[in-house]
């Protein structure tokens, strides 16, 4: 099991942030869009830092966005 604290410490030390991808019609959901920000906002250090976790919707896209639409995953890592 991965000690979420650990995981967190690590992406903060390096700058790093993680990118919470959803599809916005995903059948296995019953709120993407609310369940990937949960996900995005579990990621803060602390209430001084900003959110490690980046959260991005894909419209139309339903359980695998980067299966639907593999450019636009490395579109949005170019953008951050």
């Amino acid at each position: 099991m991965v000690n979420r604290d650990a995981v967190i410490v690590r992406l903060f030390l390096r700058g790093e942030s993680v990118l919470v991808l959803v599809g916005t019609v995903d059948p296995d959901r019953a709120d993407p869009y609310a369940e990937g920000s949960a996900i995005a906002d579990a990621l803060i250090v602390d209430a001084l830092s900003s959110a490690l976790g980046r959260l991005e919707a894909t419209e139309g896209a339903g359980h695998c966005p980067r299966d639907q639409f593999p450019g636009l995953q490395v579109s949005m890592d170019r953008a951050r």
